[in-house]
């Protein structure tokens, strides 16, 4: 295709529109689509009930907002959302409504710049078309509603796509350094390879411009964006020196999340192997302890990591072959339409708010589009290359590692302006008569479009079951426990050979008080899993409430054996022993209970009053102290009368 200059089109009424008028007018137009989704999204347990990653993040802002600023070993998780959600609710409080208007007016504010960065590359058209699939692109929207760092990462990589274009353009020491430090708080949200995409373009523009007499500047120029994006980074490696002594750039965990997406058994996905305890705690112990024990001997998180590293890359130089074909499969999975999540899903929360389903865009629009843009603005790279150059660096930088949906947000902002070329281009080769090449332009992006929607081996749809699951959580957590219940139940239609499901669903059951399905999803947990400790442990609890006393205890029994580490049977088991008139076999689990939560005011009072209705009152008051130490403000008169009664048979003395 032999394309017409992206200035062909007339001079229209939109190219004498001012450039704060089109900011504005995108940035508008942003806010209403979001705050339409947000009302909707307030009338869901999705907002004020997060889950998985966004319940980590909820409970570690709160720590920082609470004072606990430093922590206490290197991070294993990205350390700027959790930071940027602590400073809001030390400011504001703890106010989810508030906290997602926050991000949607971030999210509105990188539309409005995206417009004037594509106005000051191209022209307003392109700048407004971009504008424009940046205020209506639905995921962007979703994972704003979110407490997640995709929440803000597209913004931040638009201020650094901004900064790195005016860095090129300007080609100035200060210039240069505020472009690396946007970088480096990009870096901080999301890893990635950005910085050296900007760096060697700020060069590359350097040398174009001020001719080769000048390298050694291009090199400074570079050399000094990178410094900046280090310099943003390095409050994070020396807090992470401080608290662990040892180094560690940004998180603890690269080399584990290197590993998952480059093994002999990676799906491409992020698919966690069978030893690890999937969460966004457990997962991390479960790979320092599986290296711990392959090497024999104690590692820590970040020893942990340069294993798993090492592994990986031992892995790529063994079978050259599969590590080639294991990048192609993510490369295929990253340019593919299918939102694929890992513990947040697009899909599921689009088709649970009708709002969602009504904003147009996502990637398998855009990314036809943006692939059209990258051909017609060709000849225009050496002024505009950097916005396919920054693209290219951040898809890389993912695509070495895993792919999931929200990775591949911050690839979005130059896709948008790429697409935005592609639209201006062809409505002016339209208005040229040049109908050839607008028809075989579309049928090129309609060809690739068809290509990215077309069902694969490789694409593997979301867990549903465990996303209805994890939906129910959040509506129990709500109150709406017969919604909850149908989730639970739909999970577990889909999924009838998991056993947490009707576990969960039991739990439901016994809050609305149907102890009969309570105890029918929890045979049917057992029998999925004869081995479920903690089944037969809420199995004890329904028997025992339906008066069904001996088959409690052997359900309490079974509890014990199987998960040995659960307080409340052995707890449990002890009453009903001594109930029983048996209190030289129920003091022994008393006691268990006790050694399993030394703190918890249950099991100290429990064993307190224990020994007081059996003649040893005086020997239960050192557990009656402790109960008081940590009692609700409820039990506290009740406490205080019952220590001063056996205090004064005791005659004031402590055993």
């Amino acid at each position: 295709m032999e394309p017409e200059g992206l200035s062909a089109g007339r001079l229209s009424r939109l190219s004498r529109l001012s450039l704060r008028s089109l900011a504005g007018l995108v940035f508008g137009i942003a806010l209403a689509v979001r705050l339409v989704y947000l009302l909707a999204l307030a009338k869901t347990p999705f907002l004020e009930h997060p889950g998985l990653d966004s319940r980590f993040y909820d409970q570690w802002a709160q720590r920082i907002a609470g004072g606990e600023w430093l922590g206490r070993e290197a991070f294993f998780a990205n350390p700027l959302y959790p930071y940027w959600l602590g400073s809001l609710y030390a400011v504001f409080g703890r106010h989810l409504v508030l906290v997602h208007l926050i991000q949607h007016l971030l999210g509105s504010a990188g539309a409005a710049i995206l417009a004037l960065l594509g106005a000051r590359l191209w022209d307003r058209r392109v700048g407004l078309a971009a504008g424009l699939g940046a205020a209506t692109y639905a995921p962007c929207v979703f994972h704003e509603g979110s407490l997640m760092i995709e929440s803000v990462a597209p913004f931040l990589a638009t201020v650094a796509l901004a900064l790195a274009v005016r860095a090129g353009e300007r080609r100035t020491l200060p210039g240069a350094l505020g472009a690396g430090l946007a970088h480096g708080v990009f870096a901080l949200a999301r890893p990635n390879l950005t910085p050296l995409a900007s760096a060697f373009w700020v060069a590359f523009r350097s040398a174009a411009v001020d001719g080769p007499r000048h390298r050694s500047r291009a090199a400074l120029l570079a050399a000094t964006l990178l410094a900046g994006t280090v310099l943003a980074i390095l409050p994070v490696t020396l807090r992470n020196w401080i608290v662990s002594h040892t180094f560690v750039p940004i998180t603890a965990h690269g080399g584990e999340a290197f590993y998952v997406g480059n093994h002999p058994g990676a799906d491409g996905y992020g698919t966690q192997p069978d030893f690890v305890d999937s969460g966004p705690v457990t997962e991390h112990e479960s790979y320092r302890k599986e290296a711990s024990r392959i090497l024999g001997r104690e590692l820590t998180l970040a020893e942990s990591s340069d294993y798993w590293r090492r592994k990986a890359l031992a892995f790529a130089r063994a079978e050259p072959g599969a590590y080639l074909a294991l990048l192609a499969r993510k490369a295929y999975l990253f340019t593919h339409a299918y939102e694929r999540g890992d513990n947040l899903s697009y899909n599921f929360v689009r088709s649970e708010i009708p709002a969602l389903r009504f904003i147009p865009f996502g990637f398998g629009f855009v990314f036809p589009l943006a692939m059209l843009g990258v051909w017609v603005t060709r000849k225009d790279w050496a002024l505009v290359g950097i916005v396919p150059l920054f693209a290219a660096a951040y898809a890389l930088g993912i695509i070495l590692f895993f792919v999931t949906a929200r990775y591949r947000l911050s690839v979005v902002p130059p896709l948008l302006l790429l697409s935005g070329a592609a639209v201006v281009w062809g409505c002016d080769t339209f208005r040229a008569g040049r109908l050839t090449l607008v028809a075989t332009g579309l049928g090129a992006a309609c060809l690739i479009g068809i290509a990215i929607h077309w069902p694969s081996r490789f694409i593997t749809p979301e867990d549903l079951p465990t996303i209805r699951n994890n939906y129910g959580l959040a509506l129990e957590e709500s109150g709406d426990l017969a919604a909850a219940a149908a989730q639970f139940q739909q999970a577990s239609a889909l999924a009838p050979e998991r056993p947490l499901y009707p576990y969960n669903l039991a739990l439901v059951e016994r809050k609305r008080g149907d102890d009969a399905a309570a105890r029918a999803a929890l045979e049917r947990a057992i029998a999925l899993d004869p081995k479920f400790g903690a089944a037969y442990a809420e199995l004890g609890l329904v028997l025992e409430k339906i008066g069904d006393l001996p088959a409690a205890f052997t359900a309490y029994e079974r509890a014990m054996a199987l998960a040995p580490e659960l307080v409340g049977p052995a707890l449990n088991a002890a009453v009903l022993l001594e109930r029983a008139g048996r209190p030289a076999e129920a003091e022994p689990l008393f006691r268990r209970a006790l050694a399993l939560s030394p703190q918890s005011f249950r099991e100290n009072l429990g064993l307190a009053l224990f020994l007081a209705r059996n003649g040893q009152g005086c020997d239960g008051l050192p557990y009656f102290a402790a109960a008081r130490e940590v009692a609700p403000a409820e039990s506290a008169a009740q406490l205080d009368s019952a220590l001063a009664m056996i205090r004064a048979e005791c005659g004031g003395q402590e055993r």
